[in-house]
């Protein structure tokens, strides 16, 4: 930065600078802004002629910037020490909370969620049993495929047998799916081991 000041983007809405961006109230100055006088006229003079002692030479102290919650010192970027920042974190992450569940319960939402459970449901009602392979057995999948789920990643699973990563966590976890996705995570599994 050759003007010394963090780009407008750097600051967050309060006017600070984000993390990571300098500070310019908090970095000390190497040398201190001049006052503006008439072209050619010093400094001294133009206080004199005012009737007032000139401006101290030495930089001025920098202020301390202290927790908007407790009034402790805080590091420049801040707004907030530990112990409030984690304060204001639950509060906000309760009014998230709130947003996403009346997101969740909305019109939409439910009818996504209906036409899904239809879709699976179809697909449960339609897989035949004679379509497994003889080798595939609950007891392979228990002993050889299940243990080997839990180095595999919940969206690879999710993506492979077509299923939330919600329910591909649980699966990783150690709950036994429906046998109809036996195959794809037999194969998925073989497919991570080579």
């Amino acid at each position: 930065m050759v003007s010394g000041k963090p780009p407008a983007s750097a600051k967050n809405a309060e006017g600070h600078p984000t993390e990571g961006a300098p500070c310019t109230s908090c970095v000390p100055t190497l040398s201190p802004k001049p006052v503006a006088t008439r072209v050619g006229q010093p400094l001294d003079s133009k206080w004199a002629r005012m009737g007032q002692p000139p401006l101290p030479s030495s930089p001025v102290a920098k202020h301390d910037r202290v927790c908007r919650g407790c009034g402790k010192s805080i590091e420049c970027g801040r707004t907030n020490c530990a112990k409030c920042a984690v304060e204001t974190a639950k509060e906000r992450l309760l009014e998230v909370a709130k947003i996403g569940r009346v997101a969740g319960h909305s019109a939409g939402a439910i009818a996504k969620e209906g036409q899904t459970q239809r879709q699976h449901a179809k697909a449960r009602a339609a897989w035949d049993t004679s379509i497994q392979p003889s080798w595939l057995t609950a007891e392979l999948y228990l002993n050889n495929i299940q243990p080997l789920l839990a180095t595999i990643s919940t969206s690879a699973i999710a993506r492979r047998i077509g299923v939330s990563r919600w329910y591909a966590a649980k699966i990783r976890q150690g709950y036994r799916p429906h046998p109809r996705h036996w195959r794809e995570l037999a194969e998925l599994v073989r497919a991570s081991i080579k």
